[in-house]
C-alpha cells in the first residue's frame, strides 16, 4: 500500500478552506508549551498552521510544519454526540506538510475511552501527513471527501489508534516508512 493521494502544492500567501479554527490553533499552542516544544504562527504562509521547533538534547533543532483542525461534534436530535465531522480533506493537505493535528474535543463527565480523562479536555490526533493521504487510511476513515466522520466514543481504529496523543513525532527528524507502515 501507498500514499495515493495527491497533496496540493503550495501556491504564495493562500490558504484552503475557512477562516475558522483559531481557539484549535491556540488549544494545540498551549499542548506543545505544556510538552516544552516551540510553537510558531507562520504568519508569512498562509497555508501552513504552525510550525514546532524541539531542541534535542545534542542540540540539533528539528522542525516539523503542522495544519490544524478540528473535529466538529455531531449533534442530532439534542442527543450528545457521538460522532464527529473533520472538514479537511486529503487533497487540501499540501506537500510540505509534515503533520495534520486534529483536536476532538470532549465534554462529558463520563469517562473517554480514548484518554481515560473525564470532563472538558481536548484529544490530539497527531497524524504524519503520508498516513493522512495514504490508502489504508481510507479503511476506517473516508478522508476523501471535503469532510469525514470520526466516531469518538469508542475505541480510535488504526491509524487514529496510534495518532492520539503521538506528541513524540515532534523529536524526528523525518518520518521514515517504517514509521508510516507503523500506524497500520
Amino acid at each position: 500500500m501507498a500514499v495515493t493521494i495527491k497533496r496540493r502544492e503550495a501556491q504564495a500567501n493562500s490558504k484552503q478552506g475557512g477562516q475558522g479554527g483559531k481557539r484549535a490553533e491556540i488549544t494545540f499552542d498551549e499542548e506543545c508549551i505544556k510538552r516544552g516544544y516551540h510553537s510558531f504562527e507562520a504568519t508569512n504562509d498562509k497555508g501552513i498552521d504552525r510550525i514546532v521547533m524541539f531542541n534535542g538534547e545534542s542540540g540539533e533543532r528539528i522542525y516539523k510544519t503542522v495544519q490544524i483542525t478540528v473535529a466538529s461534534p455531531q449533534i442530532k436530535d439534542g442527543r450528545k454526540p457521538t460522532n464527529s465531522t473533520v472538514a479537511k480533506p486529503a487533497t487540501n493537505i499540501r506537500k510540505d506538510v509534515d503533520l495534520v493535528a486534529v483536536g476532538v474535543p470532549w465534554n462529558s463527565e463520563e469517562r473517554s475511552i480514548n484518554s481515560g480523562k473525564m470532563g472538558n479536555h481536548v484529544m490530539w490526533l497527531l497524524i504524519p501527513a503520508d498516513v493522512y493521504c495514504d490508502d489504508r487510511m481510507f479503511k476506517y476513515y473516508n478522508t476523501i471527501g471535503s469532510c469525514w466522520s470520526l466516531p469518538f466514543v469508542a475505541k480510535f481504529k488504526p491509524p487514529l489508534d496510534k495518532a492520539f496523543d503521538a506528541w513524540y513525532l515532534f523529536t524526528r527528524a523525518t518520518f521514515s516508512k517504517q514509521l508510516v507502515d507503523s500506524f497500520f
